[in-house]
């Protein structure tokens, strides 16, 4: 029996919210999410077989514009008693979500997918000849992270991720090395496949230089850079070599992907 969600409401976002304001996360009985793309959704979704928090846009082959970034929605789901004590256990909870966000994909976009791999231009996220400047995860738990940073969440995976103080500033706490080349992968513009031998999980914090602020003009503003244009990939080697003291070596190499089959526009409530 596939788990589901007992009850499920997705409505088009119209709140005129920019795009970077957006939310998704648990809640004590279910799941809710603001101003996200179907992109996003599929992302918490599905989760690569090996190594990865999650599949990048150019993992996901076949998404048409408007599910990219386009139309957005907001959701807003809840677990039945039946599940209820499973969905607040912390080992539990994080595959029953993909399973249930499937099954709501399926339900309301009537999404079919399947994984294939391929082999694509890559980045190997080596070692280098220095100290890597990592901090060897001390076993901190969410709550303990909050205390210094009150908007940390847990990624989807065991590791978790804080916005820093200063714009564009990035922390991640207990993440391995196939999770950070994830990370890294949205600002290289390809697949960052681990090849460092680091063991283990990893306190890691990097910055990211933000574009300047849209000029004013009489129009809409121009939307933000995405993640993988020329203006952050252009950063990847500073961040990677000189605030993480790591290197990247270009190369081929498998990458999974997953396809859309079939998806539809979102169905009534």
């Amino acid at each position: 029996k596939p788990l589901t969600f007992e009850v499920v409401s997705i409505r088009e976002d119209k709140s005129g919210a920019r795009p970077d304001e957006m939310s998704m996360g648990v809640t004590p009985d279910g799941f809710r999410a603001r101003n996200v793309p179907l992109l996003t959704l599929l992302q918490g979704a599905y989760r690569p077989s090996e190594g990865s928090l999650t599949f990048r846009l150019k993992q996901i082959v076949g998404l048409p514009d408007w599910a990219s970034f386009e139309t957005r929605y907001d959701v807003d789901a809840r677990v039945s008693e039946e599940y209820i004590a499973a969905w607040k256990d912390p080992a539990l909870q994080p595959e029953m979500l993909r399973s249930m966000m499937q099954a709501m994909l399926a339900d309301r976009f009537k999404l079919a997918v399947h994984r294939e791999t391929r082999v694509v231009p890559v980045y190997f996220l080596t070692a280098g000849n220095g100290r890597p400047k990592l901090t060897p995860y001390n076993g901190a738990t969410l709550a303990e992270v909050q205390e210094r940073y009150p908007n940390a969440h847990r990624l989807n995976g065991d590791g978790m991720f804080a916005p820093g103080p200063r714009p564009g500033e990035q922390s991640f706490f207990g993440i391995t090395m196939a999770e950070l080349g994830t990370l890294l992968s949205n600002l290289a513009g390809r697949p960052v496949l681990d090849r460092t031998g680091l063991k283990g999980r990893y306190d890691v914090s990097y910055q990211i230089e933000l574009p300047p602020p849209p000029a004013q003009t009489d129009g809409a503003p121009p939307p933000p850079p995405s993640p993988d244009s020329d203006f952050f990939r252009s950063q990847i080697s500073t961040i990677v070599d000189g605030q993480l003291g790591l290197k990247l070596k270009a190369g081929t190499g498998p990458a999974e992907m997953l396809v859309i089959d079939h998806v539809d526009q979102l169905s009534e409530n």
